[in-house]
């Protein structure tokens, strides 16, 4: 593995299983210190750091905080300034828990507005937290990198999860003006957007037919994987991006492009 991230310190959101555990796997091979955020899973979360610890020049230090409560929010900002000093880079992953059953998913006459707001305030009110309260470490060095993940469902909503993909629309948006916003103060922010990613934990139930539905779609005729996003993840972090902010980057063999 290169070095492409050596003496770094990333922090990576919802980092116990499926996309943000590999994602910190994929950035440890490559030099990056990651901060391994989680919200339940001790154990879990503890192999995601063991593994970063194996690596050659990486490492790994996982902290317990729910990225829906500003203020356990605030405190891991508090220990990771207080451990470190310094951010370098964050992948914004964490997703509020979402039932994802295409066959008996509601119908927008069946929702309160109150429903797309409170998905809305759990999928952008964390990233602007996180951003507002480790502003001051992203900014003490040039090129310090957000990387944000969103879905291909808000570009091609083959299955339309109502409040969730409008939450993650509005993500991209607010992605897009802080990448604006911040990229004279040194900081770029660019967006991931997989296809579906399978197996992980959101993605277990999945019926046949609704893989099959997306496979028929897909130009390169299989699902990601969550090395595949991880990939695009470390491109986004990596010098190879230096002059890319405000960017989506979609990770789905080339469904959106059909």
């Amino acid at each position: 593995m290169t070095d492409l991230l050596k003496d770094q310190v990333i922090l990576v959101t919802g980092a116990s299983s499926g996309i943000g555990a590999e994602t910190a796997r994929q950035l440890a091979k490559h030099g990056a210190f990651v901060i391994i955020n989680y919200l339940k899973n001790h154990e879990q979360a503890k192999k995601v750091e063991e593994d970063c610890n194996q690596t050659t020049h990486g490492g790994g230090w996982c902290i317990a905080a729910d990225m829906t409560d500003a203020a356990a929010i605030g405190q891991m900002v508090e220990d990771i300034q207080l451990e470190f000093g310094r951010l370098d880079g964050i992948v914004f992953n964490a997703a509020f828990s979402y039932k994802f059953d295409a066959q008996n998913r509601p119908y927008p006459w069946h929702i309160n507005w109150d429903e797309y707001a409170k998905a809305q305030k759990q999928i952008v009110a964390p990233l602007h937290a996180l951003l507002n309260l480790t502003l001051e470490m992203l900014t003490k060095k040039e090129d310090s990198r957000v990387v944000v993940v969103s879905s291909n469902l808000v570009k091609r909503p083959i299955v339309t999860y109502h409040t969730y993909n409008v939450g993650k629309a509005a993500l991209e948006a607010y992605g897009r003006n802080m990448a604006n916003e911040l990229g004279r103060m040194g900081v770029r922010v660019n967006t991931v957007v997989p296809g579906m990613v399978y197996p992980t934990k959101a993605t277990a139930d999945t019926k046949e037919e609704t893989k099959e539905l997306v496979l028929a779609q897909t130009p390169l005729g299989r699902l990601a994987k969550a090395e595949d996003v991880a990939d695009a993840v470390l491109f986004f972090l990596s010098p190879y991006s230096s002059f890319l902010t405000g960017q989506s980057l979609y990770v789905d063999g080339g469904l959106t492009n059909q």
